[in-house]
């Protein structure tokens, strides 16, 4: 897509994330492990923004604070893709969080809507069953 390949690598759930700081979900969180591969000519932006959930005509935005939260318990200085300026042929894999009910986990029509660009001029859709 665009020079840009997007995979999840796994999902899960969990109620909080975090190690020193912890986010804790008004319902449950679903977690993405994703890896981002720019292909392009020059350096591309990323930010969690250019994620989302839907199903159907729905659509679930993810928590910026507990992605922070999730990529810093990795490390102390990983910011996740808040950000995230990504070189020609370099790869970063971050964690995503959405705040989000037990029914959206449930539901095996979910995917992951990917763009690129700052404006969404190309997207994508990752099943997640």
């Amino acid at each position: 897509m665009d020079g840009i390949d997007f995979t999840v690598n796994e999902w899960y759930q969990q109620d909080s994330v975090g190690d020193v700081t912890t986010s804790n979900a008004n319902d449950t969180y679903l977690i993405l492990d994703v890896t981002v591969t720019n292909n392009q000519d020059e350096a591309a932006m990323l930010t969690n923004n250019f994620f989302k959930i839907v199903i159907g005509e729905t659509t679930y935005e993810a928590d910026g604070e507990a992605s922070t939260t999730a990529n810093q318990a990795i490390s102390p200085d990983n910011l996740g893709l808040l950000g995230e300026e990504l070189n020609p042929g370099s790869s970063r894999s971050a964690l995503i969080v959405y705040d989000v009910t037990q029914e959206v986990i449930d539901n095996t029509e979910k995917q992951l809507q990917v763009q690129s660009g700052m404006f969404g001029t190309e997207t994508g859709l990752i099943n997640l069953n």
